[in-house]
């Protein structure tokens, strides 16, 4: 049993250091495209990538950084897309789901 409980402490050091890092990679690239000519804030990549930073976040039990990156990108899509684009609607079930 001993050896069992290390090795699922082993497990769970490792995943948290995996979402860790995944977490830097997700802002890393949502740096890069707010930063990208022709990009910034408004742009549907950048918007994307602001969504995706929310949903780790949102696994990883961060639910109010999550709630304001999910905010940031639907009100986003919203002005670049319109009210009923696939993606603003997508977004509009992110938060409503997130905030149940």
């Amino acid at each position: 049993k001993g050896d069992l409980d290390g090795a699922e402490a082993l497990i769970r050091v490792a995943l948290a250091a995996r979402r860790g890092g995944a977490e830097a990679l997700f802002r890393e690239a949502l740096e890069g495209r707010r930063e990208t000519p022709g990009g910034g804030d408004r742009h549907m990549e950048t918007l994307i990538s602001i969504s995706n930073l929310g949903g780790l976040l949102r696994e990883r039990g961060d639910l109010a950084g999550a709630e304001a990156l999910c905010r940031e990108a639907l009100n986003g899509l919203r002005e670049t897309l319109g009210d009923r684009h696939h993606l603003t609607l997508a977004s509009i079930n992110n938060l409503g789901s997130l905030l149940q």
